[in-house]
């Protein structure tokens, strides 16, 4: 499985994460009967927005078993992303180079600075494999 797939998966699990505690807030306003973000604005005078650690303090067993579970898979998923450049940065630097490239939209120098090049190295490999592909053709 490719970094960029591994990438659209956290995205996609934490875009669940998100509606999840969206929707626990929602019960929790519907419970106090006030809206969480207008009576903490009030109250504390700050910008309060219910967020990904409010749900430890209010309980909703409804999806707390289910954030929890989110909060788990997403960390796994981060394991496996971090895990797979650390291999590419060993092994397979040129998959790693295009990825940052098409994918991130790194600019050369910080790819360079990431992989330890000297300037121009990564723009170097990415040319070369490239022109490899089109000779290949």
């Amino acid at each position: 499985m490719g970094l960029s797939e591994i990438k659209n998966e956290l995205i996609k699990l934490n875009n669940q994460l998100e509606n999840k505690l969206t929707l626990k807030g929602i019960n929790f306003e519907k419970a106090t009967g006030t809206t969480l973000i207008l009576k903490n604005v009030i109250t504390s005078k700050t910008n309060f927005k219910f967020d990904k650690f409010t749900h430890y303090v209010i309980k909703d067993e409804k999806y707390d078993e289910e954030i929890l579970y989110l909060q788990k898979e997403i960390n796994a998923w981060e394991k496996l992303f971090f895990e797979e450049i650390g291999r590419l940065i060993k092994y397979e630097e040129l998959p790693l180079i295009i990825y940052l490239k098409e994918e991130e939209k790194w600019k050369w120098w910080e790819i360079d600075k990431v992989l330890h090049y000297a300037k121009g190295g990564a723009r170097l490999k990415y040319y070369r494999s490239k022109k490899n592909e089109i000779d290949t053709l």
